[in-house]
């Protein structure tokens, strides 16, 4: 995982596949969605060069952890996201 992604540890339950379609189960959020997380964390009303690479970063970290819980999926795994 890239080290400027580490900040908050969240747990997969678990991974599925249902035909061509993935899917993770994570522990429920404190914020209830991602939508309210952003609104709570400020990051919707950022803008400009530092909001587009955070966003990058964010895409770039979750493709590291869907690609590891991919190619390992019968341990026990923590995907670390900001």
């Amino acid at each position: 995982m890239h080290p400027k992604l580490i900040a908050k540890e969240v747990k997969v339950i678990t991974y599925y596949q249902n035909e061509n379609n993935h899917y993770f189960l994570f522990v429920w959020a404190s914020k209830e969605d991602l939508s309210k997380f952003w609104k709570a964390e400020d990051i919707i009303s950022s803008t400009g060069w530092d909001y587009i690479m955070w966003m990058l970063t964010q895409l770039g970290g979750l493709a590291e952890a869907i690609e590891e819980l991919y190619h390992d999926t019968s341990k026990s795994h923590a995907v670390m996201v900001t």
